[in-house]
């Protein structure tokens, strides 16, 4: 049986297509940073220590996983995947910190809860636990670059 020129092609254009389109469900990681990552319990502040922030996005959500001295981990996922009615102001559906849901708020230097609409550079960006009122914050140091969400996976005494 004879092929034509169209019956090889089509399959071969499908393939690459279907190439083309799988390599865009990806994670994007960005490389780690240097920051200061903050515990709150309430309102008192627990923790105060130096960490490491890796940030990234995959498909539906944006996350970054605090890296706290002794191997502690923390992560903070913000979904991006739900219907447009349903997205808050800043573009994301909901926030989780080590799984528990949790709401978007800021800091300022002093540690007084900011407005979201303040873009002080200086504000702290903070996750609270919502059954539990604890939170954790983080702010990238300037010096290393960058500023992007953080997202926490739930070892936190401040989750708990």
């Amino acid at each position: 049986m004879k092929r034509n020129f169209s019956q090889a092609v089509i399959p071969l254009l499908s393939v690459i297509g279907l190439f083309i389109l799988s390599s865009h469900s990806h994670s994007r990681p960005y490389p780690d940073q240097v920051g200061i990552c903050y515990a709150y319990k309430a309102e008192t502040k627990v923790r105060m220590e130096v960490c490491i922030i890796s940030i990234g996005w995959g498909a539906g959500a944006h996350y970054a996983v605090l890296h706290w001295p002794e191997k502690h981990v923390t992560n903070i996922r913000m979904d991006t995947n739900c219907p447009d009615r349903e997205r808050l102001p800043d573009g994301f559906c909901s926030y989780f910190l080590d799984d528990k849901p949790a709401e978007r708020y800021r800091r300022n230097v002093f540690g007084s809860i900011a407005a979201m609409d303040d873009e002080d550079p200086d504000n702290m960006t903070c996750f609270r636990v919502t059954r539990t009122g604890n939170s954790l914050c983080y702010r990238i140091n300037k010096a290393t670059g960058g500023g992007a969400p953080v997202i926490d996976n739930g070892n936190s005494a401040a989750t708990d």
